[in-house]
């Protein structure tokens, strides 16, 4: 595989809404975004095999939107995942130092320093 090489599935869909029919662009509606491995933009667009009858997700407030896959992209749900790892790293090195923190000794109530006082 060259470098500079980039797959990406080409699927297209058609739907009706609101008593309209609406085509997709080739490639819309997918959440796989640009792959660097050929086999990966296969296996994207195998889900969707051609003539297949599936689930167009639509905008209702803007019918012309729609997306064969709901959610997140994949980019995003592993930015997610890592900012939510450090928010959990941070807090738990809080919790951590303030466990381990050395406290100064307490005096019982009533007791005399051991001087006598």
């Amino acid at each position: 595989m060259d470098w500079c090489e980039v797959w990406r599935p080409r699927v297209r869909y058609a739907y009706e809404a609101s008593g309209r029919r609406y085509e997709s662009p080739p490639g819309a509606g997918l959440n796989t975004g640009a792959s660097y491995a050929r086999t990966d933009a296969e296996l994207a667009a195998a889900k969707f095999p051609r003539g297949a009858t599936v689930t167009a997700y639509v905008n209702p407030k803007d019918p012309s939107q729609s997306v064969l896959e709901a959610g997140p992209p994949p980019l995003l749900r592993v930015a997610f995942a890592f900012v939510i790892g450090v928010v959990w790293a941070i807090a738990w090195g809080i919790v951590g130092k303030f466990m381990t923190a050395k406290r100064p000794a307490r005096s019982s109530c009533g007791a005399r320093a051991p001087d006598g006082r």
